[in-house]
Formats: structure tokens, C-alpha cells, sequence
């Protein structure tokens, strides 16, 4: 490797070049081809510190109360989807800036003490495909279309994917037509037996109530 030629003098003068560009760290050594270990190493060896990190696309002031103020005209809307309209009607901000914009703001109440912590694992395991079917919805944003959903139905034992639609909401009849399309594919229309009938587990959302 042409670097580990570099007399002690060239060293430092690539430390003293990284040092002052505006381009990250990582940036710089990929640009010159050297290892980020290889150039932390000449550092540490000169007695030198590594360059303060300096914040990338740091929002002005104007950005900062622009969020406060939509976060004001429509506080039902949640961090992410407040990102989402102020990228689609201003310019780009992400969600994560947004959130600490509210946070630091006073606009995100702390997280309530949960009484009962969620377990790491379901506490009642299935033992056989179609036992218990797991389904919930998602939903995204198309530019110009509007909001749209996902549902989908998986089976718990297997992990296999049953079905999914993509949907314009997620009512009641829409959930239902999903859980209709799930016993279509696996022929589980009619069961006689009682204790083989398949549970489905849910949020408990609106459209499941």
C-alpha cells in the first residue's frame, strides 16, 4: 500500500489536510484511499485528538419554529407523519429531527409508566399450523394519491405469510374481507371441531373491534 510509504512529514500533512476539510472524516480517508484505523493510528502516534464532530444539516431557526408552528395547527398528527407534511408542502426534515424539535419544545408528554411490561415471548405457544393466525395494518403514503393500507395475516406456528391486500382503509369490512380471503387460500371455511377452530390475534383496533 502506497500509504504505509508515507515518511512521518506527509503523515502529518494528510492529518493537517483532514483536519481542515469540510468534508467528513470518512469523507476525506476514502477520497485519499486510507483506512480510517490506518489515519486514527498516525493521529494517536503525533499525540493528536480526533476532530470534533460537527453537526450535519443543523436546522436554522426559522425551520425550528416552522415545525413548532404545524405541531401547534395540527397536534393530532404524530411525529412521523408531521415530518411527512412539512417534506410534502416546505422542504425535507426528518423524522427524527421533528421529534426532538417537540420534545425540546414541551410538545411530547413523557412516556407514561407501563404497570404491566410487555413479555419477550407470546405466553401461550401454538403447537400446529392454522392454531392462531397474527394479522395487523401498516399504511404509507404515495405522493399525489394519498394514504393507503397493508394488511396482512400470518400464521404463528409457521410464520408463513397467508395473505395481504393493499387497501384504501382499515375499516371493519375491510379487515373481514382479509380474514375471508385467509380461509379462501387455506380452505378453512367450515370447521366442525371446536378446539381446531383458528384464533386470530390482533391490536384490538377499531377495525377488528
Amino acid at each position: 500500500m502506497k500509504y504505509e510509504r508515507l515518511s512521518e512529514e506527509e503523515k502529518s500533512a494528510i492529518i493537517d489536510e483532514v483536519g481542515k476539510s469540510c468534508l467528513s472524516i470518512r469523507e476525506s480517508l476514502m477520497h485519499l484511499g486510507i483506512p480510517r484505523s490506518t489515519y486514527y493510528d498516525w493521529l494517536k502516534r503525533r499525540g493528536g485528538e480526533r476532530r470534533p464532530r460537527t453537526p450535519v444539516n443543523r436546522l436554522t431557526e426559522p425551520e425550528v419554529e416552522r415545525v413548532v408552528e404545524q405541531a401547534h395547527k395540527m397536534p393530532d398528527l404524530p411525529p412521523r407523519e408531521l415530518a411527512w407534511h412539512i417534506t410534502d408542502r416546505y422542504e425535507y426534515i426528518s423524522e427524527s429531527s421533528v421529534y426532538r424539535i417537540l420534545k425540546s419544545s414541551g410538545l411530547i408528554p413523557d412516556a407514561p409508566e407501563i404497570p404491566w411490561p410487555a413479555s419477550k415471548e407470546f405466553h401461550t405457544k401454538t403447537t400446529r399450523p392454522n392454531e392462531m393466525w397474527a394479522t395487523d395494518f401498516t399504511y404509507v403514503k404515495v405522493i399525489d394519491w394519498g394514504w393507503y393500507y397493508v394488511g396482512g395475516i400470518l400464521d404463528d406456528f409457521s410464520r408463513y405469510l397467508i395473505c395481504y391486500q393493499v387497501k384504501r382503509d382499515m375499516t371493519g369490512p375491510t379487515a373481514s374481507d382479509l380474514v375471508t380471503r385467509a380461509m379462501e387460500i387455506t380452505g378453512l371455511v367450515d370447521v366442525q371441531v371446536e378446539d381446531r377452530c383458528t384464533k386470530l390475534l390482533s391490536d384490538n383496533g377499531s377495525g377488528y373491534i
